[in-house]
């Protein structure tokens, strides 16, 4: 990573620098318009006409690159596992991802999972109040009423300067073409955050897919919040984590996945509380 990192560097910089001096003498060209056309190479003007906008749009290209690729160095996260937690975040409202994450732990851990409480104490309130309002007792519904998005944990997120120097190198480094990362990319480094799960990301699991239940249209009426209604509309909801795509259209194949092989592994089974009492 640092090596490609200090590609995209050198390719800003060497565009930017271009960008700029042929700008600069598309402004000469400008202001020399009214002279005669003899006075003026036109293999030169043709040239900065053809490469101002290609240059451009490399610069411009690469830059959003860089940008996106240092956003997700500071986070810890890696592009899928950006788009994991989209994808976590988007369905954390529907009883077939909880039938999941609930499988996964008792898969891993040899319990069910207990009882979660989030920190987050307005956005769990209001979680609890629409669990009422479309008439789920708290104490028997599959998702839980006082967890939010926020209280998942990303176990790989170490804090945005140790983050980068784990996958950059030392700062006095990150220049110097033999710089290289502090990991062996095998082996990764994890945060003590408290977490209430303790599962592998994603926490769902695996290919073993749930049919929870859909809401009726007097439950959706009942919810009253617009953007949870929508939530729970959005056909997203009870897609299954090959078939998902992110706000971008992006989905697993876009990141080099191979979906047909991920599909012949997994295997779905009929959500509802008598599998979940099970």
């Amino acid at each position: 990573m640092p090596h490609f990192i200090r590609f995209l560097v050198w390719v800003i910089f060497t565009t930017g620098y271009t960008l700029c001096e042929l700008v600069e003498r598309g402004a000469v060209f400008y202001k020399d318009m009214h002279l005669p056309a003899y006075l003026i190479r036109k293999s030169e003007l043709t040239a900065v006409i053809l490469l101002t906008p290609l240059d451009a749009f490399v610069f411009l290209s690469v830059l959003v690159l860089f940008i996106r690729c240092i956003l997700h160095l500071a986070s810890g996260k890696s592009q899928i596992e950006v788009w994991e937690f989209e994808r976590l975040e988007s369905q954390f409202h529907t009883e077939r991802l909880w039938l999941k994450i609930r499988n996964n732990y008792r898969i891993i851990h040899q319990k069910e999972i207990p009882k979660l409480t989030s920190w987050n104490v307005s956005s769990a309130h209001h979680n609890s109040m629409e669990l009422n309002e479309i008439g789920q007792d708290t104490d028997e519904s599959i998702v839980p009423s006082n967890f939010t998005p926020d209280d998942l944990v990303f176990p790989y997120d170490l804090g945005f300067y140790e983050n980068l120097r784990q996958s950059l190198g030392q700062p006095w480094t990150w220049m110097l073409p033999w710089g290289t990362a502090l990991g062996d990319g095998v082996q990764f480094l994890q945060n003590d955050d408290d977490d209430q799960l303790n599962l592998p990301w994603p926490p769902d699991g695996g290919n073993i897919e749930f049919t929870g239940r859909k809401l009726s249209d007097e439950e959706l009426r009942k919810i009253g919040d617009v953007s949870m209604i929508k939530k729970h509309l959005d056909p997203r909801s009870h897609m299954s984590r090959n078939a998902w795509i992110n706000d971008m259209g992006e989905g697993l194949l876009d990141y080099g996945v191979d979906v047909d092989a991920e599909e012949d592994k997994g295997l779905m089974l009929d959500g509802g509380p008598e599998l979940e009492r099970r």
